[in-house]
């Protein structure tokens, strides 16, 4: 689900009248971070995390900030609601690679977002980087 905080409600719609899907909410809904917190997204947001279906991708939110002047404290509001929101068994960790290069280089965008989710404990960090990652997509490691 690609979407902003506008569409949430229909993304909400749809993930309760499909309970049988599985649905990956990219970049977390887009939030606002250039314009600071935004208690319409954090609402929208945690309605969506209400259905057990969907999971919250962490990942794109540098480039929602000013791209000149961010850091891992500018992503940590929204990152630390989507946690609350659907803790720490529906995050997944993206890099939104190559098009997070327009808000700085991969290191420092990868630093700044684990950084927010390991604040949250190990075990959060460790499952959005993978085990998350394998549930929510079905993936089979290490089957042919």
């Amino acid at each position: 689900m690609l979407v902003r905080s506008r569409e949430l409600p229909a993304a909400t719609a749809i993930a309760r009248d499909f309970p049988g899907g599985r649905f990956v909410l990219d970049h977390a809904a887009k939030p606002p971070i250039a314009t600071g917190f935004d208690q319409v997204w954090a609402d929208r947001l945690a309605a969506l995390a209400g259905c057990a279906n969907v999971w919250c991708k962490i990942s794109g939110l540098a480039t929602e900030a000013r791209w000149s002047d961010w850091n891992a404290e500018r992503l940590r509001p929204p990152i630390d609601h989507a946690w609350r929101s659907f803790g720490e068994d529906r995050l997944i960790y993206g890099s939104d690679w190559p098009v997070c290069l327009l808000a700085g280089d991969y290191a420092r965008i990868k630093t700044a977002a684990e950084s927010c989710l390991v604040a949250h404990g190990q075990s959060t960090l460790d499952k959005a980087r993978g085990t998350n990652v394998i549930a929510a997509y079905k993936l089979r490691i290490g089957e042919q």
